[in-house]
């Protein structure tokens, strides 16, 4: 086995986070901040990988030294501090499911040019989903996300190449325009960029069980250099989206912030790729980008219900269901996600609902940092472990 056979094999925790990460908050938001604003927030882009990186960081860090999750790592600070996190939690899991999976629902009608109602396609995917992980688990999820990642990259990669020698006379960093609508939008960019901070407990928790798989073999240089690709190469994919928005979108003047249905949406998101690459991209940027958000939305409906039966295990002392509560949990959160897609039917059902999860993570981000923070410098994080 060669080295690079070698790196691929360590790598899993850190693909399952971009995988999560690149979704809504880089196919719908990147492209929307560059088709609306051109360039003039690739600061807040880059301000916000480069800021929450450390508290993401502490996922696989805390769990590849200690060979356990973030959550119970939350115990050893305080029961109040589990009991913080789980309604924290609670309190997110609903939306982020259903705002993932009505994007894949439109993005799935586009490409095989079904007329359903979102919440009938959601409905598909949500039972393929929970199916796939009821019987598959982790390690299908782990094989499938790195190959769907790496499709993807690449040809926004080759996309941005090409668009990056378009010429044009519109001048890509306008004024900003101080209203109400500007201040919301970019405080759902920030809330999911790149990505909502439950996910560094999500990562902890793949970071243990590909440490469990591997039979203790995944140590934090390994763990750290898996997350770093992850999280660096989603930064600079949402860079990479931002850029297509505005080179593309932007100097054309067409508006994301006016479409009428989730499928307009998915229908000027591929034509960035079309435009630049040609007409014969179509089919493969729409399997490219609905395979995406399929992986997004299975790496989400997989990451909720571990945390939850993960706290299941630390408040209630439920070890020996903690299978079952994972189970029951899949199908919990997919009811809840479909109900909420559902009530939110209508003209604009996916706008409403990246919104309001979008917003509800910038607001709870903070403490989630904040819980990070203090259990990656307290006592119980090996001090080899601690970062400078």
């Amino acid at each position: 086995m060669n080295k690079f056979q070698s790196i691929w094999k360590t790598l899993g925790p850190g693909f399952l986070y971009a995988g999560a990460a690149v979704g809504v908050s880089h196919l719908v938001q990147s492209t929307k901040a560059g088709a609306q604003y051109g360039f003039l927030l690739i600061g807040v882009v880059i301000a916000s990988n480069f800021f929450k990186y450390p508290f993401f960081e502490a996922g696989p860090r805390y769990a590849s030294a200690t060979g356990e999750s973030l959550i119970k790592g939350y115990e050893r600070i305080g029961k109040w501090a589990v009991w913080l996190f789980a309604i924290l939690t609670f309190s997110t899991a609903f939306i982020i499911q259903a705002a993932v999976t009505v994007v894949t629902a439109v993005l799935l009608n586009n490409l095989v040019g079904l007329n359903w109602p979102a919440y009938a396609s959601s409905a598909l995917l949500l039972l393929i989903c929970s199916s796939v992980l009821m019987f598959g688990k982790y390690h299908l999820l782990d094989k499938v996300i790195k190959w769907v990642v790496v499709i993807l990259s690449v040809t926004s990669v080759v996309a941005f190449a090409r668009a990056s020698g378009i010429e044009t006379n519109v001048h890509l960093f306008p004024n900003w325009i101080w209203n109400e609508t500007s201040f919301i939008f970019l405080f759902a960019l920030m809330g999911w960029m790149p990505a909502p901070m439950d996910i560094s407990a999500w990562q902890s928790l793949w970071t243990v069980e590909k440490k469990n798989d591997n039979k203790g073999h995944f140590n934090l240089k390994e763990a750290l250099r898996d997350f770093h690709i992850g999280y660096w190469g989603t930064a600079i994919l949402a860079l990479i989206f931002l850029a297509l928005g505005a080179l593309v979108l932007f100097a054309q003047g067409i508006d994301l912030s006016n479409l009428k249905s989730g499928n307009d949406f998915a229908d000027k998101f591929i034509s960035m790729y079309t435009q630049t690459l040609g007409n014969w991209t179509k089919p493969i940027i729409a399997i490219a980008a609905f395979a995406t958000m399929f992986s997004t939305t299975i790496t989400v409906l997989d990451g909720a219900p571990r945390v939850f039966s993960e706290l299941g295990t630390t408040l209630f002392n439920q070890a020996n269901h903690k299978n079952r509560i994972y189970q029951y949990a899949v199908l919990i959160i997919s009811f809840g996600g479909l109900a909420l897609i559902w009530l939110y039917a209508g003209k604009d059902t996916m706008g409403k609902l990246i919104q309001i999860a979008t917003i509800t993570s910038f607001l709870t981000a903070p403490l989630i940092s904040a819980l990070n923070y203090k259990l990656i410098f307290s006592k119980h994080t090996p001090a080899y472990a601690k970062p400078r």
